[in-house]
């Protein structure tokens, strides 16, 4: 699976140009698609301090929800973050 993800051209030059001025992509990807105008909520780990798959990071996602975990349904990309 991991063969079926490569770089757009120019994006890792980018990406690097963001990290060494301190840009958080977080804030970038919001700038640019404002994900944030279809759901009433976000969680990222560079603003909660939390990472996938640590088990801290769902259960605050739950929290901040107010709901049960026997009622969501998680998505992503990597099975390691699902098994979580």
């Amino acid at each position: 699976m991991k063969r079926g993800y490569s770089y757009l051209e120019g994006v890792e030059e980018l990406l690097c140009s963001l990290r060494q001025n301190n840009y958080e992509m977080y804030e970038m990807i919001e700038d640019k698609l404002q994900i944030s105008r279809y759901l009433s909520w976000t969680f990222c780990s560079c603003k909660n301090g939390k990472r996938k798959p640590d088990p801290d990071f769902y259960l605050n996602a739950l929290e901040h929800l107010e709901v049960d975990p026997a009622n969501c349904i998680f998505v992503d990309d990597r099975t390691k973050n699902v098994e979580a």
